[in-house]
């Protein structure tokens, strides 16, 4: 069992912390998706304090490394300026980037932006 899904199994088993530790060790081995899952404890509070910070700096890691989740999350708060400057440029960016990554999801979000910027 790798280090993500040890992780997966004490997230399950509610030891929050633990699975906190595992999912950092999985993400810094290149792991993309522990590396979402890391920063959405830390957004959540989960198993840590709450550290909107952090969970930026995470989901920025797991975006460059092709987690789409984390690509449309970015997006997401770049177009809102939650926690961060708003951006329209680097929203649209991380909305294409998680489209480029297949996920369909961010294709209305992408589209939507994209006409408002025209």
């Amino acid at each position: 069992m790798d280090y993500f899904e040890e992780g997966l199994e004490f997230y399950i088993n509610e030891d929050y912390e633990r699975a906190l530790e595992l999912f950092k060790t999985a993400c810094h081995l290149g792991n993309a998706r522990a590396c979402f899952w890391v920063a959405s404890m830390y957004e959540e509070g989960i198993g840590t304090e709450a550290d909107t910070k952090k969970a930026l700096e995470y989901h920025v890691k797991a975006c460059e490394m092709g987690e789409p989740a984390s690509c449309l999350w970015l997006g997401l708060i770049y177009e809102n300026g939650v926690g961060v400057e708003r951006n329209y440029k680097k929203a649209l960016g991380y909305y294409k980037r998680a489209l480029d990554l297949g996920y369909e999801d961010g294709r209305q979000f992408y589209l939507s932006l994209k006409e408002r910027m025209t």
